[in-house]
């Protein structure tokens, strides 16, 4: 979660690991949760419209990569 006011530019970074033995394919987006129907949360997919119904969706400006 991250706070911040009507029209204001927030910026964060993230570190990406792969301790695996295999390349992993890696795609960062912004998407928009609600509450899971039995609890917990339930993230919507990339492809899907965002909902917009409290704040707003996050534009992650990272290419995909193979990590």
């Amino acid at each position: 979660m991250v706070a911040g006011s009507p029209g204001q530019v927030l910026t964060q970074s993230v570190a990406l690991r792969n301790d695996g033995n295999a390349p992993i394919d890696l795609r960062l987006a912004g998407v928009d949760s609600a509450t899971a129907q039995f609890g917990g949360s339930s993230f919507a997919l990339e492809s899907d419209k965002p909902v917009r119904e409290v704040g707003r969706t996050i534009e992650a400006n990272y290419p995909p990569a193979t990590y």
